[in-house]
């Protein structure tokens, strides 16, 4: 029975880890993918697509990195990376394909830099607070060495207020991700709490 126990509850961790990866596939194709897919004249909306999609990543990252630690955040992370590099050559034009390769550069980087802040704020801050944090500085990260495809393609004056935009609509994304996992910490805390007043008060009725 025990062993029946066991094998249910690693299937059952087996299969949100899929899900995790199935999550994490989609997100990762909608960084490169809605970009492109978007009609150019809409560029704001081609913006915020990326940055949720990018912030969205990072989010299932950093789930497979609370529940299955820095192996699983890794391995991940490597399908992810296949991920990014297959969808470039989906996606591969000589109008974008400088610019393409450095924000996937960019992205290597800003997931190592995500693993490397949770990884030294466990145990220091609470999970909200490390979510943000993390995104926070895998955002900087990734920007800024997205900085040189953007000049190079665009100009100074247009890469420095994509830049920006950029920067601004993740930390936003990332402020409302931490806001989400805080409230349903407080909601589950709150369940956890009054399920034994409820019972309790119904012994003492019956009493």
């Amino acid at each position: 029975m025990k062993h029946a126990k066991t094998a249910n509850t690693n299937s059952l961790k087996n299969y949100r880890y899929l899900m995790a990866v199935a999550g994490l596939t989609v997100s990762m194709y909608g960084v490169n993918a809605l970009y492109k897919l978007l009609p150019t004249h809409h560029a704001t909306y081609k913006l915020m697509a990326c940055s949720m999609s990018f912030v969205l990543t990072l989010v299932m990252l950093n789930y497979i990195y609370q529940a299955w630690g820095t192996k699983k955040y890794f391995q991940a992370g490597a399908i992810a990376w296949v991920l990014n590099v297959t969808s470039l050559f989906y996606h591969w034009s000589a109008q974008w394909g400088a610019l393409d390769l450095v924000s996937h550069l960019a992205l290597l980087l800003a997931f190592f830099m995500h693993w490397w802040v949770l990884n030294q704020l466990e145990e220091k801050v609470t999970i909200p607070w490390r979510l943000f944090l993390a995104l926070a500085a895998a955002i900087l990260v990734d920007n800024a060495f997205l900085m040189t495809g953007l000049v190079a393609h665009f100009g100074i004056a247009k890469a420095w207020l994509k830049l920006l935009t950029s920067i601004g609509l993740k930390l936003c994304y990332s402020a409302i991700a931490a806001l989400s996992v805080y409230t349903s910490h407080k909601l589950a805390l709150s369940t956890r709490t009054a399920r034994p007043t409820s019972i309790a008060s119904a012994f003492y009725r019956k009493g």
